[in-house]
């Protein structure tokens, strides 16, 4: 029995050791977004600027004037340099609530996603080796249902940006902030 709990020590000692510090503290991403609807509906090409924080417990904050995405990092490669996102069931919710009016407005009615069929396909956060720059990459598909029809959905979201280790929000809700002025950040400032 004592060999048992030895060696589980160890076990647990050794994947300790190769566990992948995180990349504590936050940065503003440009990104590009595409969402793209069945036939008869527009598809939407733009550009935006979010602010991105990473929290010591391991979950992180995505947020913009559009939305505000929460959930917890997982880590994707050896290098310690690449962490897949996990959205929390709220974040997920609210989602699937700006995917609808996103396609609603598109589509010109209203357009409806069940939940349980939401495939994140790739929620990837990048640091470079300095851990200056970040790059972020949300792939989603999903069917959906409207007066027009059922059809399928890919939405797309890509961007890189500056990123501050250490430099973290002093409350509790992220505290981070950004001017938002024809697409650019121009003040930060920290609650």
């Amino acid at each position: 029995m004592k060999l048992a709990a030895l060696a589980l020590l160890a076990l647990l000692a050794g994947s300790a050791a190769h566990a992948q510090p995180l990349p504590v503290g936050s940065g503003v991403i440009r990104f590009t977004e595409q969402l793209k609807i069945a036939r008869g509906c527009h598809a939407y090409s733009g550009a935006g600027v979010l602010v991105f924080t990473v929290f010591p417990n391991g979950s992180f904050l995505a947020e913009n004037d559009a939305f505000s995405l929460r959930g917890a990092l997982l880590p994707a490669d050896s290098r310690g340099r690449s962490w897949w996102l996990q959205l929390d069931a709220l974040s997920l919710l609210l989602y699937r609530l700006y995917l609808e009016a996103g396609a609603s407005v598109l589509c010109r009615t209203r357009v409806s996603i069940p939940s349980e069929t939401i495939a994140l396909e790739s929620f990837l956060l990048k640091l470079d080796r300095q851990g200056t720059q970040i790059s972020l990459e949300l792939k989603t598909s999903a069917p959906g249902a409207s007066a027009l029809g059922t059809g399928h959905g890919q939405h797309r979201i890509k961007g890189k940006g500056a990123f501050a280790l250490g430099l973290l929000p002093s409350s509790p809700d992220g505290g981070i902030r950004g001017t938002l002025a024809y697409g650019r950040v121009t003040g930060l400032r920290l609650d």
